[in-house]
Order: C-alpha cells, then sequence, then structure tokens
C-alpha cells in the first residue's frame, strides 16, 4: 500500500469517527422532565424539579427554597443549552434573586443532564436525572 493509499484510508477512518461521534451526541436530547438535588461548593442545597422543551424552561424548587422560575431558550453553544430567566410570577426569595440571569443545561448521557446557574454570585449545580414519567 502505497503512502497515499495509507494516509487516505486514515483520514477516511478519522472521517468516520468523527461523524459517529456527532451523531451521538445529537442523539442526547434535552427535552423532557427532570429532576435532582442542586448544590452550592459550601453545602447548601434544594430539590429541583424541571422541564424542558426546545424553547422553554421550567424549574421548581422544593423547600427551603419553594419556588419556581421559568426560562426562554436564549443560545445553544456546543452541547450547552442556555436559558434566561423570566421574572418569577410566585414570589418566593430565592427565585427572585435569579432574575436577572440564565441556567446551563448540558447532556451527560441519554438520562442525566448538568445544570448549573449563579444566585447572588453563588455559583449552583446538579446532575438531574431523566424523571420517570407516570
Amino acid at each position: 500500500m502505497s503512502a497515499i493509499s495509507k494516509i487516505s484510508s486514515l483520514l477516511m477512518a478519522t472521517f468516520l469517527v468523527a461523524t459517529s461521534c456527532v451523531a451521538a451526541a445529537s442523539s442526547l436530547t434535552i427535552d423532557g422532565q427532570w429532576s435532582g438535588v442542586m448544590r452550592t461548593e459550601d453545602g447548601k442545597r434544594t430539590r429541583v424539579q424541571t422541564k424542558i422543551g426546545a424553547q422553554a424552561i421550567s424549574l421548581h424548587f422544593g423547600e427551603p427554597a419553594n419556588c419556581s422560575i421559568d426560562g426562554l431558550l436564549l443560545d445553544v453553544e456546543q452541547s450547552t443549552t442556555v436559558y434566561r430567566f423570566k421574572v418569577p410570577q410566585n414570589g418566593g426569595a430565592f427565585c427572585a434573586r435569579l432574575y436577572p440571569g440564565e441556567v446551563m443545561i448540558t447532556p451527560d448521557s441519554s438520562d442525566m443532564v448538568r445544570m448549573s446557574f449563579t444566585r447572588s454570585a453563588v455559583p449552583w449545580s446538579a446532575l438531574l436525572h431523566r424523571a420517570i414519567e407516570p
């Protein structure tokens, strides 16, 4: 096999691997219902239930936050989807301090997503699991 044939074969193999990786990444959808525990580095935590759609996101926080907030699609950066929070409607202090802010969602696998946001200069993050729908 000539050097040109070897290079051509190597390039074709690299292209096929890259194509399959892109296809696998694009098959990870974030649409659906997710749940888990949001945490800060200093140990604060609260449960969260999230409904994610192509154009909007809705988050409901359990005790002690006990509030809900919605957001609209802002941008997609590589595999991370960014939503901008809307003014919260139920008046909870936790959610009131999220506005105006953004939440970032990154698929981790077909049944997990990473979610992060900053509230009052404190970063919060979670690894959420796909909720089982009844």
